[in-house]
């Protein structure tokens, strides 16, 4: 028989049996029915309301009651509507139904358009293509000109291509004809001779004009008075003097074998 401790009056901790037949006798007081009017009984009815005087079987026959109703079975069918009675199960199970339509399925082929009635599968398809197309891959070609129909790695190794400087070429040597000397031949269609320094220098005692030319048209002139007289220009990185599209470098001093020059430069867009 189960029991329970308890202290008495008297400051003893005594052990009294449980039983639901008695509240014990003369020769074995400690004993206490097992029963209360709050827990009832298993025979009691489920609740009527969620108020009143219900014992806690009762309510509780209520709440697995209003379970059934509320949270349904499942072989609830899917709800017809976002609104309505319905069960739990059965509003889940048009969740589902829902999520199946909206979101798609991995089968299912990109949208053809950004408009129209398409799953999010299919959507999502749509913009990797255009992500594709749009940002392009690693094996793409640096974008030709800043116009036309490139794609962005085309577009930024183009960038890459204009902000980064080419090897430099160097040219050196003395200018024997006051005719002009070819120092870099044109380049070709849409590629410009870039100047990244210019040294001349008078090596004799006659005053002589140096000429550095785009073509035959004069770009840069500097008099050299006396031997030993020169003059030296480097230009910034990225602020390199640019000749015309496909035109050549030509260099022509008054004096012939009168000046020596350096000249650094490359080609480019």
């Amino acid at each position: 028989m189960p029991s329970i401790k308890y202290i008495d009056g008297s400051s003893n901790t005594r052990e009294r049996a449980i039983t639901t037949a008695s509240q014990g006798t003369t020769a074995n007081p400690d004993v206490f029915l097992f029963s209360s009017d709050e827990l009832g009984d298993k025979s009691n009815t489920a609740a009527t309301t969620d108020t009143g005087s219900f014992s806690l079987i009762s309510l509780f026959k209520r709440l697995l009651s209003s379970l059934t109703s509320n949270v349904g079975l499942q072989a609830d069918t899917a709800a017809t509507s976002d609104t309505g009675t319905f069960s739990l199960i059965s509003l889940f199970k048009r969740l589902l139904s829902s999520l199946t339509s909206n979101v798609g399925l991995q089968a299912d082929t990109a949208a053809t358009s950004d408009t129209g009635s398409f799953s999010l599968i299919s959507l999502f398809k749509r913009l990797l293509s255009s992500l594709t197309s749009n940002v392009g891959l690693q094996a793409d070609a640096a974008a030709t000109s800043d116009t036309g129909s490139f794609s962005l790695i085309s577009l930024f190794k183009r960038l890459l291509t204009i902000v980064s400087r080419p090897s430099i070429v160097y040219a050196n040597a003395t200018l024997t004809a006051t005719t002009d000397t070819q120092i870099v031949a044109a380049p070709g269609t849409g590629i410009s001779v870039y100047i990244t320094h210019l040294v001349v220098q008078n090596i004799t005692t006659t005053a002589t004009t140096v000429n550095v030319k785009q073509g035959t048209t004069t770009v840069l002139s500097f008099l050299l008075q006396t031997q030993g007289a020169s003059q030296v220009i480097a230009f910034p990185q990225r602020r390199d003097f640019k000749l015309t599209a496909n035109t050549a470098l030509n260099l022509q001093a008054t004096t012939a074998n009168a000046i020596t020059y350096s000249v650094g430069y490359f080609t480019g867009a």
